[in-house]
């Protein structure tokens, strides 16, 4: 029963992983304020290509992108426990979600949301054909 309890906890955890890999949460635990902006262009100039971004809205959605990859970056390196530090990045992606919901047309949300979820499928799969 344990077991498949961790396989659970795994599989969302590889999950959540692969969400903010996609998303803007860098895996290494020092990361500098230069690399935290490479992360926030690289992930902007990444939803401008699929989302067809304007100007005004690729400024505004890089601001969001570098306000919630630097709350995480410091998430990561805090002592909360696992827990506490998975509810925290799920409050931030629901907000950060709800933020780019006020930039985005419907129809670019719609796209943003169906990426999401091809990522999480993705990362399924691969979790299936790991063991």
């Amino acid at each position: 029963m344990k077991t498949n309890v961790f396989k659970t906890g795994s599989l969302f955890t590889v999950i959540l992983l692969g969400y903010f890999l996609i998303m803007g949460l860098p895996l290494h635990a020092q990361e500098s304020k230069s690399t935290s902006e490479k992360w926030a262009r690289a992930l902007t100039d990444q939803m401008k290509e699929k989302l067809s971004l304007d100007s005004q809205q690729y400024s505004k959605v890089y601001d969001i992108n570098l306000k919630y990859i630097k709350k995480n970056m410091e998430l990561q390196n805090s002592s909360a426990r696992r827990m506490e530090k998975f509810k925290i990045l799920k409050a931030n992606m629901e907000a950060k979600d709800k933020e780019l919901k006020n930039i985005l047309t419907a129809d670019q949300y719609k796209v943003y949301e169906t990426m999401k979820e091809q990522l999480k499928e993705e990362l399924k799969e691969k979790y299936k054909n790991r063991t």
